[in-house]
């Protein structure tokens, strides 16, 4: 018997580390840190899938090549390009391809704002989405051969001073494991994860969607995930699951 080896900058996942398992196994939340061993481990999730996902320009080119529901985007190095992609999408989001936590986010909804933006900020740098109002948004943990085996509905704080956008410092979540309260598009939604994921070569990670009714979008993929006790739970019964007998 083995313990879990998880290669992870995130240290909310540390616990995962006292797991027991028949195989050895590397479980990467974030990490690429190359494996260095004389054993043979099974590795989930691929260093390059994690840089793909880490870097959001790379990150969007990949949601392209696995055609799934994702918002309009740009990245480009002339700011009339983008000028125009805000003249045709009239709200629009900016996020830094190393955007994480809420930060380095922007929320554009007029010419001024854009104008000041691109004088501002290195624009290069950042994708710009066009911008969907849906009321709810959920953190979908995935793995890529089984489908989804932990997810919460993420919700605003009644004192959240933004609200276009939920993030861990103004909103709280939910645990959402009731299939009764799920929207209509749950599978249709979660098929478009695990394509993303096949693309990227990842095993098990998380994203982040909105919904409204039967409508998604697949907003980003998250490779190392903050785990509280609730997720640690279910990391553990879901690699236990398909680890423990094999």
């Amino acid at each position: 018997m083995y313990k879990l080896r998880v290669f992870s900058p995130n240290s909310s996942c540390a616990p995962l580390r006292n797991m027991i398992l028949p195989k050895r196994i590397l479980l990467r939340l974030g990490s690429t840190t190359p494996l260095i061993s004389k054993f043979k481990y099974i590795e989930l999730n691929s260093i390059d899938g994690i840089r793909k996902s880490a870097n959001k320009i790379l990150m969007k080119k990949c949601f392209d090549e696995a055609r799934i529901h994702h918002s309009e985007w740009i990245n480009s190095v002339k700011e009339n390009n983008i000028i125009e992609f805000f003249k045709e999408h009239k709200i629009i989001i900016a996020k830094h391809k190393h955007s994480s936590k809420g930060n380095d986010i922007y929320y554009i909804d007029t010419m001024e704002k854009m104008i000041d933006f691109l004088d501002n900020q290195n624009f290069k740098e950042f994708v710009f989405e066009k911008y969907y109002f849906f009321p709810q948004e959920y953190r979908v943990h995935v793995d890529v051969n089984n489908g989804c085996f932990y997810a919460c509905k993420k919700v605003l704080k009644e004192d959240a001073d933004v609200e276009w956008h939920k993030h861990a410092n103004n909103s709280v979540f939910v645990l959402a494991m009731n299939p009764e309260k799920r929207p209509a598009c749950w599978d249709a939604m979660i098929e478009d994860c695990q394509k993303i994921m096949k693309n990227m070569k990842l095993d098990i990670i998380c994203f982040d969607v909105l919904c409204s009714n039967n409508e998604f979008i697949i907003v980003e993929s998250n490779t190392a995930p903050c785990l509280a006790n609730n997720g640690i739970n279910y990391y553990c019964n879901h690699l236990n699951k398909y680890f423990k007998n094999r």
